[in-house]
Formats: structure tokens, sequence, C-alpha cells
């Protein structure tokens, strides 16, 4: 493992610490329903942004149900395309909310 990939490794831990069981759950539960293979660098840019950006601000706030957080994360989870060795990078994670921005805007409410 490169030096990268293990520093992205130690702050992935320290993220997962401040995650909710029910969080934790539905994302990894999405993760293991698409099958998708994250290299370090997408695992911690999923769980670090998902939690901060959507499930601290919406769903703790109830502003949106966990169904509707489920359905959110589910169309950036299917949305996600693997590179020729299976892989999934934060690049990747990033291109699937912006190609599936407009049904995400529907669902959190974005402008």
């Amino acid at each position: 493992m490169s030096t990268t990939n293990k520093l992205y490794e130690e702050i992935l831990q320290k993220e997962l610490k401040k995650c909710s069981p029910e969080f934790l759950n539905i994302l990894r539960s999405g993760v293991s329903h698409f099958e998708l293979n994250l290299r370090p660098d997408a695992e911690l840019f999923l769980f670090a942004n998902v939690r901060t950006m959507l499930w601290e601000p919406y769903v703790l706030k109830d502003v949106v149900s966990v169904t509707q957080f489920r359905e959110g994360l589910g169309i950036i989870l299917e949305g996600i395309v693997s590179d020729e060795q299976g892989l999934v990078s934060s690049h990747r994670v990033l291109r699937s909310v912006e190609s599936n921005w407009g049904p995400l805007s529907t669902i959190f409410f974005w402008g």
C-alpha cells in the first residue's frame, strides 16, 4: 500500500468513528449492493462527503427522510463507473454526483 493510501486509510478510520451506526449501515449496504470496489481515496471521499454534505445537514436536521437519503445515495452509487481494473476513484464518485445533479437536486432541494 502506498504512503498516500495509508494516509487515506488512517483518515478514514478517524472519520468512521464519527459516524452513527445507522449511517454506516446504509452506506456500506449501498456500496455492497452496487458491488463497488472503492480505492482508499474514493472510500474516504464518499464517506466524508456523504456524511458531512448529505447525512448531517439533511437527515439529522429532518430536512429529508432516511428513505429520501437512501434514494439519493442510490443514485450516486448507481452512477459510479469503475475503471478498467474494476476500481473506483474519488474522481469517479464526483463525476457521478455531477452527472446526476438533476435528480439529486430534487431530492435534496438544491438550487
